[in-house]
């Protein structure tokens, strides 16, 4: 299973200012900044956009027993992806075996399983010999189907003041935490100056920067095998944001010299971006609580027709804007 980089870093938070500085106990590439957002943060977060935090239709008390408790191993095994006609992106299922741990709350989910299993396919995913390419799934088989949505512009966050290139060595740009008071901050805004806007610049005019952002919700639905059919038990999800940066350069009279635009967006050709921030909930990365919970629902509302939700609870973000590669889902 492919691990999210961010959780192998610990991180801490001190205020300053008004603003948010992060200490990480071990520097990645690429950087990383996330908070952990506190219960009081969480609900003022969800008070504030006028919803009730989610989770409500979970058994809490029965959530903390099953979370760790169930799932020994899941082993991904398969995937397939969906595409527009663009070419992007817009879904992804991966299919995983798992054992489960000799747990009563295990002992519970077999039961269900077993009881709801009227016959098990000679090729379906937790059977011996399984082969990935040709498999029929079984009651109680486990996947996760992965959906993103597509990018929306929303507004421009952050603009430079028309000057010349020593005042861009030191400015950076920054938009503001949800769950949290302060502000993700990028590198000096130098850096992202290029073409024939930073040669003006060199030559000694003046130039702007905007910055604009892009969102994106992408959601992990934990779906487990009832009934010949794939239910979903489990919704947990990200909302990412990326960015374009507009840039100018002026003649001495005030009026345009040049104009470049880059974008720092996902692709699936070409040059592709990390989000330079993220809000997640607090199971969107760790696939085997998504199946621990999914499994766990399956067994209490087999019928149930809405996946329970999951909450925000974490955010974060990049240190370089323009950080090429895919966020690990």
């Amino acid at each position: 299973m492919r691990k999210i980089l961010i959780l192998a870093v610990v991180f801490s938070m001190l205020s300053l200012n008004g603003s948010l500085i992060f200490a990480k106990d071990e520097v990645i590439d690429p950087s990383l900044y996330e908070v952990e957002a506190t219960d009081a943060q969480i609900d003022a977060y969800y008070n504030k956009i006028g919803e009730q935090r989610p989770y409500s239709t979970l058994n809490k008390a029965a959530a903390s027993n099953v979370i760790g408790n169930v799932v020994d191993n899941l082993i991904f095994v398969k995937q397939e992806s969906t595409s527009d006609s663009s070419g992007r992106i817009t879904s992804e299922t991966k299919y995983y075996k798992y054992t489960f741990k000799d747990s009563d709350e295990a002992n519970t989910i077999q039961d269900t399983i077993e009881s709801q299993q009227i016959f098990t396919p000679l090729n379906s995913l937790n059977t011996p010999g399984f082969t990935p390419n040709s498999f029929f799934p079984s009651e109680g088989d486990f996947r996760i189907h992965i959906a993103y949505d597509p990018l929306n512009v929303t507004t421009k966050f952050d603009s430079s003041t028309q000057n010349y290139r020593s005042a861009f060595l030191t400015e950076t740009y920054r938009s503001p935490l949800q769950l949290a008071a302060g502000f993700i901050k990028s590198h000096p805004i130098i850096g992202f100056f290029t073409g024939a806007v930073l040669n003006n610049l060199i030559d000694g005019f003046k130039g702007k920067g905007d910055a604009t952002g892009y969102q994106r919700l992408v959601v992990k639905y934990g779906q487990v095998y009832r009934n010949n059919q794939w239910r979903s038990y489990f919704e947990t999800y990200q909302r990412e944001t990326y960015w374009k940066h507009e840039t100018f350069s002026y003649n001495s009279n005030g009026s345009l010299k040049s104009a470049v635009t880059n974008y720092y967006l996902p692709s699936t050709s070409g040059t592709s971006y990390w989000p330079f921030m993220w809000m997640r909930t607090g199971s969107f990365s760790k696939n085997n609580e998504i199946a621990e919970i999914a499994l766990y629902q399956y067994s209490v509302e087999p019928n149930r027709s809405t996946p329970v939700l999951d909450f925000y609870r974490y955010e974060g973000g990049l240190e370089n804007w323009a950080t090429v590669g895919s966020f690990p889902y």
